[in-house]
């Protein structure tokens, strides 16, 4: 497999799903920074100039969310085996998908991104996730006070909530309400499929 990557919460959702089920792969960086992802080349395999794309012999599939489904669906590995379960962790990627991470990514990356690359992030963007981030933080914390992971067990809907998580660590939110959701995030961490890929050394800093 080839996972078409660059460092930020999306592609590194797909990375640490090819690292927690042990498959092989080739990481192909596609810098943002220098627009790599607006050449032909790139535009040929996702023609939205978007990271990631996983090239799995000759399948190319796109959106970080479907590429978590994917592997799970192919190997079986980290990902239920009976039918409401796999629906049960596959809700949780749409919750992720949907409630969280366009206000993460409003506060990621006005807090963060902008800074770093030398231009002022808007505050009214920040504002915003602050204000949508708070039910479904408020949900999260209260089904992680019980679970250990999203669905008992880790899954792969895991991999697609964790670096979501470590970015908004790189803004000003603030974490006291959340106590059990910042436990989660401190259990992933010490997996070693995650320190394999480095979530927490943005190349930013």
């Amino acid at each position: 497999m080839k996972l078409y990557w660059y460092w930020s919460f999306n592609p590194q959702k797909a990375q640490l799903a090819l690292e927690e089920i042990g498959q092989e792969y080739t990481l192909v960086e596609v810098d943002l920074s220098k627009r790599e992802n607006n050449v032909n080349a790139f535009l040929e395999l996702n023609p939205q100039g978007q990271v990631p794309v996983l090239d799995d012999d000759g399948f190319i599939l796109s959106e970080s969310m479907a590429i978590l489904a994917y592997l799970g669906e192919k190997t079986g590995c980290h990902w239920p085996n009976e039918l409401r379960e796999r629906a049960q962790a596959t809700r949780w990627l749409f919750f992720c998908a949907t409630g969280l991470e366009s206000h993460v990514g409003g506060m990621w990356f006005n807090e963060y991104v902008a800074l770093r690359l030398g231009f002022g992030g808007r505050s009214e963007a920040v504002e915003r996730g602050r204000k949508g981030l708070g039910a479904p933080m408020a949900y999260l914390n209260k089904h992680l006070a019980e679970e250990e992971y999203l669905c008992g067990e880790f899954t792969l809907a895991d991999c697609g909530l964790g670096p979501v998580l470590a970015a908004l660590e790189l803004s000003s939110f603030d974490w006291g309400p959340f106590a059990h959701v910042h436990d989660y995030l401190d259990r992933l961490r010490r997996r070693p499929a995650w320190q394999r890929c480095k979530i927490d050394q943005p190349p930013l800093d």
